[in-house]
């Protein structure tokens, strides 16, 4: 990491001009820096010999306290500092909501104006997941609905139609979701959206629409490490625990296995019954023995490398770094 740069650097001194990446994380501090590490790990992986450089920004009105606060401090760039960035594309992260509206959050115009930059100043940008839902409210005014019940756990998702983002893909491809919200086909479909990648159970996966820039939408998580839905799981049984919500979490799909999920269906009725926060400690034995499964890694690598690849097909000839360089 070049700290007087503040931007993740991985590529030797020789290269020319790596792919230069953004990275807007409005994660809240609990998964602010983990978050940061899963796209920058899976940039890492899906770049192959290719150099390339991440810049991290962050929202004005996120607020950040303790760690969080000064790992921002030392290596995030403020947004104004965006504006005059030259970058080939941008990863717009998501974040819990807190408003039923998303025009009510505290940081929403800062960021539909990065989403307005990014039309201008990119290839192609990825939002994901809350940033799609907000995205897509901001360009076209698709409004994201509640589920009665999250939707948590990995997924086969068919591809619908060719596109470079999925060309090297091979379906079923297997996505980690975890969300509240959803934007219907229905509704990306009248306002000409394309819808790549879905399954029954999800709706749409991975859309997209260009915008000038090339704009990929992700309902879903491919960034997501093996660990991140089951301590999603233990956060939300905790949250339930504490009263903090009202009803127990739904087990994630294909996360768990067999035996450890029948386990985990025994616990969520002995919580019913009682709140009794002893019960976390067996939830989070559980959760950490199962830990480590990436069934969705290769098409996500995929995903990106394909995504990588555009941008450097979207440069001028004489920007692009050479192929045969050491």
């Amino acid at each position: 990491m070049s700290i007087s740069e503040n931007v993740h650097v991985l590529f030797p001194s020789a290269r020319p001009e790596p792919i230069n990446i953004g990275l807007v994380n409005i994660m809240p501090d609990a998964a602010f820096l983990e978050t940061e590490l899963q796209f920058s790990d899976l940039v890492g992986n899906a770049s192959g010999r290719r150099p390339w450089r991440l810049h991290l920004f962050t929202l004005p009105e996120v607020a950040r306290e303790g760690a969080a606060a000064d790992h921002a401090a030392e290596h995030y760039r403020s947004i104004e500092q965006l504006w005059t960035t030259r970058l080939d594309g941008l990863i717009v992260t998501g974040t819990e909501p807190r408003q039923p509206d998303l025009s009510r959050e505290a940081y929403w115009p800062s960021l539909t104006r990065v989403i307005d930059w990014a039309a201008d100043h990119t290839a192609s940008t990825i939002f994901s997941c809350l940033a799609a839902h907000a995205a897509v409210q901001h360009l076209d005014g698709i409004r994201k609905e509640r589920r009665t019940t999250k939707l948590t756990g990995v997924f086969d998702c068919d591809k619908t139609m060719a596109h470079w983002s999925t060309d090297t893909m091979e379906a079923p491809i297997k996505t980690p979701h975890s969300r509240w919200g959803n934007v219907t086909e229905a509704d990306l479909a009248a306002k000409d959206y394309q819808v790549l990648t879905r399954s029954d159970a999800t709706g749409a996966n991975l859309f997209a629409k260009s915008f000038g820039s090339a704009f990929l939408f992700l309902q879903g998580h491919p960034e997501y490490a093996g660990d991140a839905l089951q301590k999603e799981y233990r956060r939300d049984v905790r949250r339930y625990l504490t009263g903090e919500r009202d009803s127990y979490p739904r087990i994630p799909v294909d996360v768990f296995g067999a035996a450890a999920e029948a386990k985990l269906e025994l616990l969520a009725l002995q919580a019913v019954k009682t709140r009794d926060p002893a019960i976390l400690s067996d939830v989070s034995r559980l959760a950490k023995a199962t830990s480590g499964r990436t069934a969705w890694g290769e098409h996500a690598t995929q995903l990106y490398g394909n995504w990588l690849n555009f941008l450097l097909d979207s440069r001028p000839d004489y920007a692009r770094p050479s192929a045969t360089a050491d």
